[in-house]
């Protein structure tokens, strides 16, 4: 029975690794989608090198915390502008 308990302790733990180890990835149309900006706005940003970005064939992705990252370092915060 312990044996058992162990093996099943193994697996479970490998399963969550591997679930941590899964990288999100986003396409241009749902970059541009959760921007609320045309994909030709995200397609300047790929060709200008702005936000890290991967090609596979044709296609370009963006892992989630790339564009977290780009997000968070493109924030203009305005309070801050006004003051100055």
């Amino acid at each position: 029975m312990r044996k058992k308990q162990k093996q099943v302790k193994v697996e479970k733990q490998a399963k969550e690794e591997k679930q941590e180890k899964k990288v999100d990835y986003v396409t241009v149309e749902e970059l541009a989608k959760n921007l609320k900006v045309s994909m030709r706005t995200i397609q300047r940003i790929i060709h200008r090198k702005q936000l890290p970005a991967i090609r596979i064939g044709r296609q370009w992705r963006f892992r989630k915390e790339w564009v977290d990252e780009w997000l968070k370092n493109n924030t203009i915060n305005l309070e801050l502008e006004d003051m100055g």
